[in-house]
Order: C-alpha cells, then structure tokens, then sequence
C-alpha cells in the first residue's frame, strides 16, 4: 500500500445565502500577486466548504490517512496567538441522502502560532489522522468538510490577521489503479 494526494480546490464565487451565524468568506489576491484566494477575515466568522468525490484509488471502507490545510498568514501573528476553526464533516455514499449538518461529525481544531510566521508564506497544518469512512462506503462517495473560523464571541481565536487557504487535500492509501465503474453502473 502506498499513499498519496487527493486534493480538492477551493469554492470560489457568489453564493446566495449564509447560514445564521456565519459570514462567506472574502476572496481577495495574496498580498500584490494578483493571484485570488478565499480569505478567513480575523473577527468575522467567516466560513469556507469542500466537496469531493475521494479518489477511485481507495478501496471503499479505507480511512483517509490524513485531512490537512494549506494556508497563508495576512499578519505576523504575536508569539501564542491561535486560530480556532469549528469544523464539521459527512460522507455521502451513492443512494444515501445527504444528512442535516446538524448530524455531521463535527469539533474544534487549533492553529498554534509562534509569532515567528512569514506573512503570504505557505504553511500546512494537519487537521486530521485516520478519518474513518461510512460503513456504506463506495467507490463514488461524496466527501462533504465545513470549516468556520471562530472568531467571535466566547472562546474566539486570539490571531488578529486573516487566514488565506491555499488547498485542502488528504491523503489516501493507493491500493489499486481505480474502479472499472463508469457513470450509471452499480457500485
């Protein structure tokens, strides 16, 4: 068994509405590159999501080896700040229908920071290890991440600056060259 990337890109565009207690992210470029991403605006509660269909490569029923977020810092941030992300997660196996958010497996993770960051510089932060899949699992399995920046309010996050994403991707085990399944074939 081997390991390797699958990624996702990130929700770039107008969306509609915004669920009560959250902001859409901003997208604005990296420092003067002229290059967009989406930002996590410190004091906003701004959220950003991902969808995905896990790579063919993956035996169903194979955890993902690890969930992690590729970043950038708008600010050099002071020795012992922390952005505080709520997150929540699901799968969506063929046939099954997408659960409430309210039923998604969700938690807190912390970004520690050194005061030592390089703003507009690349850092990856590992979110999870081991990330089981549904019992359900299939070769075409949705993956569905929601991530909140939590920045107000009791227990808020103590970075002043935003956070720019740059990618989200696991790794998964590669265990095969991938499914014969074609569009409208049974899993």
């Amino acid at each position: 068994m081997s390991y390797r990337p699958d990624g996702y890109n990130d929700m770039l565009g107008a969306i509609d509405s915004v669920p009560v207690g959250a902001a859409a992210w901003s997208v604005r470029q990296i420092g003067a590159t002229g290059f967009l991403i989406n930002w996590l605006d410190a004091g906003q509660n701004h959220y950003f999501q991902h969808l995905t269909q896990i790579d063919h490569t993956r035996y169903p029923g194979q955890a993902l080896a690890d969930l992690h977020l590729h970043y950038v810092l708008s600010t050099v941030p002071v020795a012992g700040n922390t952005i505080l992300l709520d997150y929540a997660y699901t799968w969506a196996p063929i046939g099954q229908p997408i659960p409430l958010l309210a039923a998604w497996s969700s938690g807190t993770h912390t970004i520690p920071l050194a005061g030592t960051e390089v703003v507009n510089t690349h850092y990856v932060r590992e979110l999870f290890l081991n990330l089981a899949a549904p019992a359900n699992d299939t070769y075409s399995s949705m993956f569905f991440f929601k991530c909140t920046r939590h920045s107000q309010g009791v227990g808020a996050d103590t970075y002043a600056g935003n956070l720019g994403l740059l990618h989200l991707d696991a790794h998964i085990p590669v265990t095969r060259l991938g499914s014969a399944y074609h569009d409208g074939d049974t899993p």
